[in-house]
Formats: structure tokens, sequence, C-alpha cells
């Protein structure tokens, strides 16, 4: 993860470019993704379109609180650490949480945090 950290993405204007799509359209599709991907986490390795969707949000949008649930379940569920760096940044600047995208642990709690309230 701190490889892919370090390594530059593209940035907001030409991520929206490339994924063609406002944030509300994104999450519809990552959703449906995210479904396919934690029931089959190999698939989501293979899926670049989905690690550009969590880029997309991670870069330009705050994900509604049911969306953010299912990104950050898939997060833990995940065997990409892009994928899962981009979703402790989009759970940190949706629900204004500093976790740490190098500690996987952080998330697990943060989403028993997050059921429990």
């Amino acid at each position: 993860m701190r490889t892919y950290s370090a390594t530059p993405r593209l940035s907001p204007p030409d991520l929206a470019k490339e994924v063609g799509r406002g944030c509300t359209d994104v999450q519809k599709n990552l959703s449906i993704r995210l479904t396919r991907f934690t029931k089959q986490p190999e698939q989501g390795m293979a899926d670049g379109y989905g690690l550009l969707e969590l880029q997309f949000l991670m870069a330009s949008c705050t994900v509604s609180a049911d969306g953010l649930m299912q990104v950050a379940e898939y997060g833990v569920a995940t065997r990409s650490p892009g994928s899962r760096y981009a979703v402790v940044r989009i759970v940190n600047k949706s629900s204004e949480a500093s976790l740490d995208p190098y500690q996987s642990k952080a998330l697990e709690d943060w989403i028993r945090s997050y059921k429990s309230s």
C-alpha cells in the first residue's frame, strides 16, 4: 500500500473524464461491482475499472451513508492493497475519520463503531 500511495494517479479532472459520470452514478455502479467483488474477491483484483471508480470517489466525492458501509466492508474483504488504501481514504473523507490507511484493523474497528452508533 505504501508503494501505491506514493505512485502518481490521475488528477481529479482526469479521473472525471475517465469515468465519464458524476458521483451519484459512480456510487450506484460501484455498489453493483462491490457486491460481486465481496462474493468473489479475485474479480476485484482483475477489475481495474473498479479501482478507478474508487479513486474517483476518493478524489472527488463524499459517499452516502449507505454506500460508505458497503465500501468499508469491501475494504476489509479485498485483497487489493490499492483498493484498501482508496477505501480508507473514502471513509476518512466521508465520515471525517482519521484512519491510517496502512492499518487494516483500524478499518474493522471503524465498521464496528459505525454499526453500533
